[in-house]
């Protein structure tokens, strides 16, 4: 560094929190610390403090005001506050001296303030950790574990455990009331740690806090350092809950930093916490020299790269500081390097690190996360000679220039209402300091008039006393004279009580007056706080909104818990499709609009008062455990509804059907459905509601709840409901089980017979054209013979069919996904539904969507299906196209059905395409397959362009196109080209010219891992040859290598024709791709 420029020295075992703009460093071990417990020394080292200014990244020294500052001043806990950085504790740094008073520092006045001074109340400590918490709108100082000296209080919820060098450990824990300044010891729930110090605790949301690490004591009082993750979280004002993330042993396979003491933890993201750890000491006193991320909503630790001028370090602090949303720093200070064990006489020796200095003494390190990946990665470090060029400051601006622009997006502006409740707020706090100033003069007049009164009353007596003495010993003289005197004396006593009578009644004017003020003073404080609390809820409300529409506009997912989602947390044996918080303001009405899942929400003006806010949760649900009364569909999907507070109106709930209303007689077959959100067993259990809406031409139906539950729209399939209404939560259908109510969809008509009778026919007809013919896939019901599924139909047939089942909407969505050298199209069939085709996406994220298709069944139709043999208008030379089932049928039940228990899937229909890369095929397949069983018929088309990679099995392939059975007759013959054959003698040349490369290839022991179990099951290799392979043994990774080539090339040249199953493995593995490739292409003429 240049000269003038101040420079901080070595230092250890201390904080350096950041507050604002800067970084503030006080006290820590410092070669320069008086080893005394006071002194004027070091009390003048004790008032400065150091400050790293961010904008300039110069470290700086300055001179602290108020009260003396702590004298703890080496493994003090620390926290901070808004301005405010707290210090409890610490130790002198000699002999076995440890404080317990709890300190305030404002980082802009530069100002001690005592908060509450040294007492027995709590454990005299260091090395431990503090945080502060909030718990019903009060904040708290949390203390927890460390190094003490003998504690004059024992708590029994704790313990205390002497270590060898004398020190007391413990694992208490304590709560600081901020607002009061009183101490309170809480009481523990859950598997809280050990006796602990060295560890790292960092706060993640404002009641939880994560604990990392340190060192535990032995039943020998000697060291145990671990690795174990600890949450805790302050339920209330008395009671802290404890929970073990890590368990004794961790699985080879998962990723966990070793165990360590004396590391640092700061947090880096401050919505959803993302921890960064830095060094420590590990076992036999060697720094870790490591440094991971821990993500706090999985609690998985994942490893970053840092230089070992970072990392190499303990007893150090670590600290953060947000430039960007998707930038920060880490500034690492001071801290301890490799240990040097000295010789300290008798034979004993004891380990001593010296303090990081210059330039490594600050190190900052920037982060950048991945928004894609969602990782964050090191982008640069600078120590302390970087951070004081110009290059660093020209950064620095440039990052906060693009950090206000950042935070300008999400400033909330005062309403005019919050700016008058201010106002309020503000008058009622004058009102109640001139209250309490009131209260002050009133105790004071009260006490000032009776001590007056009482000193007057005693001055009478006095005197009295003293006029009787001196009477009694000059004797009488004259009777009259004496009853005179007597008189007189009567009036002045009676005139002394009366004054003393109205004195004491002015003391009780002043008493109730004082009484009043109090009853005042209570009442405007309530007040007060009642008016604080909705000034917050508002302005958290109003923060929540902005913050919420400017995540979700940048594409970030979130998911958090509050009151309203939790009231729903018990839905069991469900598939969610999407979960979806909204927040209620006030008493205007709002639209709460979720359509992409098929609901909307009215609320009614007045539902809430002005300054009121409430949470609505919703799930929407595709499927589940349900039962619906018999003789119905549901044509909905289905949504669990929950508000955080109870509403002065009811919610306007707007549900999308798949109905087709076309006649105003359709409507009243339509009817909401209900059931309880808890349940003490499942299946759910379905009811009819009255209440509900339905229109000619629209696809949502309405209706107004004050009660939540799950709730769903469901259609009558015969007429024998007709007539009747009413909500009826305890009909016979609710305990009927299978026979009463059908599981979601059981309306749906059976179809196995009319299947078998097509399938017999279509067999018949294949075997006509010599085609062999797959065995069927049968996922349908075959549990009703041909008689109960008649005598049902003709009991349809007697009620009458209310046309709802003809009228319901279906769409079929196309995917394309590629499989190795193959595409593979899925046709999805399911109602159309916005949740439902929302979930098909969803677990087809990765494909790409190809065309849809909305259509109804036809009046006598079962199933659609998709036909793959119709004649083609365009030429598709070349393209092979293979269904995955015959006939590929999607039956109606089962599109209905999707969602229940046994359906967690829609069903779908898989085709595989591929095109050959011989000469003559066609660049472009655009292939029409009609769908049958339609009101109106649709064809789709598969679309695919020609890839360059071949295909492997290409070498037994020698017609143009397959369809599953046999190609169209009416397919022109000029269509179809000889392929290429395949030459033995060809294969044999082509794979001796790619003997060297794939050798390579399989010298890397992952490769030959990987590729030996599938050479030895195409039967490629013999075992022993795969067992040399594989197993460890003295050969080198080319000796074995060259083995499974050998025994390959013997392989090949006895048997040409099992080329075609080395390029079939070869393909299926990412490496050896290129070389499948090149042997295909060698391998025909």
């Amino acid at each position: 560094m240049s000269k003038g420029i101040y420079q901080l020295g070595g230092i250890s075992n201390h904080s350096a929190p950041v507050v604002g703009e800067s970084m503030f460093l006080w006290g820590g071990g410092r070669p320069d610390l008086p080893r005394v417990h006071d002194s004027p020394q070091k009390r003048k080292l004790l008032s400065t403090i150091n400050r790293l200014e961010f904008r300039t990244g110069h470290w700086s020294s300055h001179v602290t005001r108020g009260t003396s500052p702590p004298l703890g001043a080496v493994g003090y806990f620390c926290t901070t506050r808004n301005n405010e950085i707290f210090f409890f504790g610490g130790d002198c740094g000699h002999d076995l001296c440890f404080h317990n008073d709890v300190n305030s520092f404002n980082s802009l006045t530069y100002e001690w303030s005592n908060i509450i001074p040294t007492s027995d109340a709590v454990m005299k400590r260091s090395e431990g950790g503090m945080v502060c918490m909030e718990s019903m709108g009060t904040e708290y100082l949390f203390m927890i574990g460390g190094n003490g000296s003998t504690p004059t209080t024992y708590q029994s919820q704790y313990q205390y455990i002497q270590i060898v060098n004398g020190c007391i450990r413990t694992n208490e824990q304590n709560l600081l009331n901020l607002s009061t300044r009183q101490w309170i010891i809480p009481t523990i729930s859950g598997q809280c740690c050990p006796p602990t110090a060295g560890f790292a605790i960092q706060k993640i949301t404002n009641n939880k806090a994560v604990m990392f690490g340190g060192a535990v004591p032995r039943d020998d009082g000697y060291d145990i350092l671990v690795n174990t993750v600890y949450k805790c979280q302050l339920k209330s004002d008395t009671t802290i809950h404890w929970e073990s993330v890590k368990g004794p042993v961790v699985p080879a396979s998962v990723q966990w930093p070793v165990e360590r003491r004396y590391h640092a933890i700061t947090s880096i993201i401050s919505d959803s916490p993302t921890l960064v750890m830095i060094g420590g000491e590990g076992n036999d006193d060697q720094l870790v020299n490591d440094s991971w991320l821990l993500n706090t909503s999985q609690y998985q630790w994942s490893k970053i790269v840092l230089p070992e001028s970072v990392t190499g370090r303990q007893s150090h602090s670590l600290s953060s500081i947000m430039m960007s949303p998707d930038c920060v720093w880490l500034v690492v200070v001071g801290g301890e390097g490799t240990a040097e064990w000295k010789d300290v006489g008798k034979g004993y020796k004891q380990s001593y690190s010296k303090n990081i200095t210059d330039p490594n003494i600050t190190m900052l390190i920037e982060l950048h996360v991945v928004l894609r990946e969602g990782e964050w990665r090191v982008s640069e470090v600078l120590d302390s000679t970087g951070l004081t060029t110009e290059a660093y400051q020209d950064k620095y601006q440039l990052l906060l220039k693009k950090r206000q622009w950042w935070q300008n997006q999400f400033i909330v502006y005062p309403t005019e209402r919050e700016v008058k409740l201010q106002n309020y707020v503000e008058s009622l706090q004058q009102e109640l300091r001139v209250s309490e100033g009131n209260k002050t003069s009133l105790q004071e007049a009260l006490l000032e008039a009776s001590q007056q009164e009482k000193t007057r009353v005693e001055g009478v007596k006095e005197t009295k006393l003293s006029s009787t003495k001196e009477e009694v010993s000059t004797g009488p003289t004259d009777v009259y004279k004496d009853n005179d005197d007597l008189k007189g004396e009567e009036e002045e006593q009676q005139t002394t009580d009366t004054k003393q009578t109205s004195s004491q009644e002015e003391n009780e004017k002043l008493k109730s007056q004082l009484s009043d003020k109090n009853m005042l003073i209570a009442k405007l404080i309530k007040k007060e706080s009642q008016l604080k609390e909705e000034l917050q809820s508002m302005k958290d409300t109003t923060t929540a909104e902005k913050t919420v529409t400017e995540i979700s506009s940048i594409g970030i997912q979130f998911d958090y818990i509050v009151p309203s989602m939790d009231n729903l947390e018990c839905l069991s044996d469900v598939n969610i499709a999407s979960k979806k918080l909204f927040l209620i303001q006030g008493d205007r009405p709002q639209l709460l609009n979720w359509e992409r899942y098929g609901l909307r929400i009215g609320v009614s003006g007045g539902s809430l008062s002005s300054i009121e806010t409430a949470e609505v949760a919703v799930v929407a649900l595709v499927g589940g455990q349900f039962v619906f009364p018999k003789n119905t569909v549901l044509i909905s999907a289905v949504y669990a509804v929950s508000v955080s507070r109870s509403l002065f109106k009811p919610l306007h709930l707007e549900i999308q059907h798949c109905v087709n209303i076309t006649r105003e007689a359709q409507t009243k077959y339509l009817s909401f459905f209900i059931a309880p959100v808890s349940t003490p067993s499942l299946p759910y259990q379905f009811t009819l509601v009255e209440g509900g809406e339905f229109s000619v031409g629209e696809r949502y139906g309405s209706i107004n709840r004050e009660k939540f539950c799950l709730v769903g729209i469901g259609g009558s399939l015969t007429n024998e409901r007709e007539g009747e209404g009413g909500e009826r939560e305890d009909d016979d259908h609710n305990g009927g089980g299978q026979e009463e109510g059908e599981l979601q969809g059981g309306g749906g008509s059976g179809h196995e017979d009319e299947g078998k009778e097509d399938d017999d026919k279509e067999k018949d007809e294949s075997d006509q054209h010599g085609a062999g013919v797959q065995e069927k896939q049968d996922h349908r019901v075959e549990d009703k013979g041909q008689e109960q599924v008649e005598k049902e139909g003709d009991i349809v047939k007697q009620k009458g069919s209310t046309g709802i089942a003809e009228s319901m909407s279906y769409a079929g969505v196309t995917y394309y996904e590629e499989k190795g050298v193959e595409d593979s199209v899925t046709f999805i069939a399911a109602k159309n539904l916005n949740a439902l085709l929302e979930y098909v996406n969803d677990y087809h994220s990765k494909a790409e969507m190809g065309q849809n298709v909305y259509y109804r069944f036809g009046e006598s139709s079962k199933y659609i299906e998709l036909k793959l043999n119709e004649k083609q208008e365009e030429p598709f030379t070349g393209w092979k196209i293979k269904p995955h089932m015959k006939p590929c049928r999607l039956y109606k039940e089962d599109i209905d059905n999707f969602g229940k228990e046994d359906y967690p899937l829609p069903p779908t229909c898989i085709i595989s395409v591929y095109g050959s890369p011989a000469p003559g095929t066609e660049a472009m397949l655009h292939y029409a397959i009609p769908i049958e069983g339609v009101v109106h018929p649709v064809t789709i088309f598969i679309h695919r362009s020609l890839r360059n990679t071949p295909h492997p099995s290409s070498a037994s392939a020698t017609t143009a196109v397959q369809t599953g059975a046999q190609a169209s007759p009416s397919v022109s013959t000029d269509q179809q080209v000889q392929q290429p054959s395949f030459d033995p003698e060809l294969s044999v040349e082509a794979f001796r010219k790619q003997f060297g490369t794939l050798s390579k290839l399989l010298s890397v022991s992952s490769n030959r891992l990987t590729v030996a179990p599938e050479l030895f099951s195409e039967g490629l290799v013999t075992f022993d040859c795969y067992k040399n392979a594989t197993e460890g043994s003295s050969k080198t990774e080319e000796e074995k290598s060259t083995g499974l080539m050998i025994s390959l090339m013997s392989t090949i040249s006895t048997q040409p024709e099992l080329l075609t199953e080395l390029i079939n493995v070869l393909n299926r593995i990412e490496p050896f791709k290129l070389i499948a490739t090149k042997l295909v292409e060698a391998s025909y003429r």
